[in-house]
């Protein structure tokens, strides 16, 4: 990763998915370090993950707030998945397109 900042240039604002599994949690952690600002998308906001600027609480199954979520930011980086349709069993897949 490089930061990608200048002195002086506003910091570039990130929409994380998925921040409190596995990949998520490494980039919450080092992304502030390369001068980026973090908005989380969090299903149970139990409490706001370190290093965030904003958090955004919802559920990738029901999308209904995500434009207003995603207002501002200048880029998403998705990492979450809905785990139901990753169960392994027939009934969990999804249709194919």
């Amino acid at each position: 990763m490089v930061d990608i900042t200048a002195p002086g240039d506003r910091k570039p604002l990130v929409a994380l998915t998925g921040a409190t599994g596995f990949i998520g949690q490494y980039l919450l952690k080092e992304l502030p370090k390369r001068g980026f600002r973090l908005r989380v998308l969090l299903r149970r906001p139990t409490i706001m993950p370190e290093g965030c600027a904003s958090v955004l609480i919802g559920d990738l199954a029901r999308p209904h707030n995500m434009a207003v979520g995603l207002a501002g930011v200048d880029a998403v980086i998705h990492t979450a998945g809905i785990a139901s349709t990753m169960s392994g069993t027939a009934r969990g897949r999804l249709p194919p397109l």
